[in-house]
């Protein structure tokens, strides 16, 4: 053991130190970008949520029914202009979910103070009401709104089977 030496203790100090400051540095990197990203996602969700509660509080629907099925009609009496479409249930007088899916508007979004109609899907269960969640555009990406607007049907067919 005489004839071999090992590091002096400064130069094991340095290279301990230096480990040291490189792994710190690398937590830090990681961190930083880490926090980044969950603040752009929380303002993100933030928006949208705010959108829902807020931008859609004019919006009025109606379902009906008639000899050519169920359809959904949409009054977006507001000023926003991000309003693209609904994903929708329907279900029958047990409030039971008899069939569901999505509508959206042919030409990208439904207009400020724009009426718009659309067909639903039904596999002749008799259907009371229709539940419905709006979807809309927050910095161009389509999000569903997590509040369930309830309709009943209307119409002289109310409560007939839907095709």
């Amino acid at each position: 053991m005489k004839g071999k030496k090992g590091i002096s203790p400064l130069i094991a100090t340095v290279l301990i130190i230096g480990f040291t400051i490189v792994l710190a540095a690398l937590v830090l990197q990681w961190g930083g970008d880490l926090f980044k990203g969950v603040q752009t996602d929380t303002a993100k969700t933030s928006e949208f949520k705010i959108a829902c509660a807020t931008k859609l509080v004019g919006l009025e629907l109606s379902a009906g029914s008639d000899d050519e099925g169920l359809f959904l009609t949409m009054d977006n009496k507001n000023d926003y202009d991000s309003l693209v479409g609904a994903r929708y249930r329907v279900y029958d007088e047990n409030d039971a979910m008899i069939t569901g899916g999505e509508v959206l508007s042919d030409n990208g979004k439904i207009s400020p103070f724009e009426i718009k109609d659309f067909d639903l899907e039904g596999d002749g269960i008799s259907a009371k009401t229709v539940g419905v969640f709006p979807i809309i555009l927050v910095k161009g990406e389509q999000k569903t709104c997590e509040s369930e607007l309830r309709v009943a049907i209307e119409g002289d067919d109310a409560g007939a089977d839907i095709q």
